[in-house]
């Protein structure tokens, strides 16, 4: 199979504009998170999930057309896909709080939320192979490939999945005590959120502050790694799919082995449980944020920032036997809603890093990207 480094066709749109249009996707992400997180607790957290994730695989099959169309039906579709993915999270963390043990919480939460890592391990490389073969279609094959895929995964998911363990028709009954014993308020019993508590609590805002600083860095790397791979160390498009993957592909067995750490200092009762997660949230935070500083020292020598940003994504991973659990340890019941909280102001943020390095680049790539 011959291959080109084309990508279909091609808009020569400015630095601002790709940063209004990774951007907009957060628009959108921003305004359902809270509500997702409050009718996962209130309903069926299968169901939202699963609902958000398949309405973005058919948004994700439109793609190409409202490309085709311009920049204004591009950023509504993607405006549109953020509004279906926003309920995802905090739903995963309402069968996270209903499926966990206690002492087996940070493992369960880190092996969960690590599918998102994988998922980008696989689809990167696999998106830079479609996009550069021109057999195929180009990457206008990428977005179809992965809305098909994504409606063949809610049938499964449907499937398979329960809300609680109470819901599984096969659990056995010493499996069901372990969760009696382990799981707090695993319960159909319907309460009201205690706004009022929640705003009111500190470290409530600890979380939020954790959750948005974390969050800032992450979306910068996520969204704009790419373009930095391709604009400043000249990758060409099937090497930059390849290379965009590596932290990924060294942050999750990093993430797993810490968050073996962290569940075994709880069992032990060496550290109390706030110890944990400020000791993890803090090298989660600050280890990155050295690594990135010295990205920009480094120059234009890819294996060197490769490395580097390879680095700053395994240090990220201790974030989530930190922050990103807290909210099931606060309260099991109202873990979806408090993580629709934290989640609004930290992805906030996702509306503005974008288009912050769309402002900061927009002259020229390489001397403005430090």
């Amino acid at each position: 199979m011959g291959l080109r480094f084309v990508k279909g066709p091609r808009y020569d749109w400015s630095p601002r504009e790709q940063g209004i249009i990774l951007a907009s996707f957060y628009y959108g992400y921003l305004l359902t998170i809270l509500p997702g997180g409050y009718l996962a607790q209130k309903f069926s957290p299968k169901w939202v999930f699963g609902s958000g994730v398949f309405l973005s695989a058919l948004l994700s099959l439109l793609t190409p057309t409202s490309t085709a169309m311009g920049v204004t039906a591009l950023v509504t579709l993607r405006i549109l896909q953020g509004l279906s993915q926003g309920v995802t999270k905090p739903a995963i963390n309402a069968i996270i709080s209903r499926w966990s043990p206690k002492l087996e919480r940070s493992r369960f939460s880190t092996f969960t939320m690590s599918g998102g890592l994988l998922g980008s391990v696989i689809a990167m490389p696999l998106s830079g192979v479609i996009s550069s073969c021109s057999s195929l279609g180009g990457w206008p094959t990428v977005f179809t490939f992965f809305g098909i895929l994504g409606c063949i995964w809610f049938v499964v998911w449907l499937y398979f999945i329960k809300d609680s363990p109470l819901d599984h028709p096969t659990i056995s009954l010493s499996e069901l005590q372990l969760f009696d014993q382990s799981v707090e308020e695993i319960t159909t019993k319907r309460r009201d959120v205690p706004w009022k508590d929640i705003f009111t609590s500190l470290p409530v805002w600890a979380v939020i502050v954790a959750h948005f600083g974390s969050g800032f860095g992450f979306l910068i790397l996520f969204t704009e790694l790419p373009n930095y791979m391709e604009n400043v160390l000249h990758f060409n498009i099937r090497e930059n799919g390849e290379i965009s993957a590596l932290p990924y592909i060294v942050q999750a067995p990093i993430a797993w082995i810490a968050s073996y750490f962290a569940d075994h200092l709880r069992k032990s009762g060496e550290l109390s449980i706030t110890d944990i997660r400020k000791i993890f949230n803090s090298i989660g935070n600050f280890g990155p944020a050295f690594a990135i500083t010295l990205v920009t020292m480094s120059g234009c020598r890819p294996k060197l920032v490769v490395g580097l940003i390879c680095l700053a994504m395994a240090l990220n991973g201790f974030c989530y036997s930190g922050y990103h659990v807290t909210h099931v340890d606060m309260s099991p019941y109202f873990a979806s809603t408090l993580f629709g909280i934290t989640s609004t102001v930290a992805f906030a943020c996702g509306i503005f890093a974008p288009s912050f390095v769309g402002f900061l680049t927009s002259d020229k790539w390489p001397p403005s990207t430090k």
